[in-house]
């Protein structure tokens, strides 16, 4: 199950939330210091596919 926290909180385990970034957080327990990094999400590329173009045909 998710489990939320804020910056300060502690986890059940022990932990504390000490520092939260947009791409990691900092844990401590008993002066030891862990940290979780997450990767940064990118887009895809751009597609090379062409653009859908449309006719003007009036026999339709």
């Amino acid at each position: 199950p998710a489990l939320k926290i804020r910056q300060g909180d502690r986890l059940p385990n022990g932990w504390t939330l000490d520092r939260l970034e947009p791409t990691q957080a900092t844990f401590q327990l008993d002066g030891r210091t862990q940290m979780l990094r997450l990767p940064a999400l990118r887009l895809p590329p751009p597609s090379s596919t062409p653009p859908i173009t449309l006719t003007n045909d009036s026999t339709l």
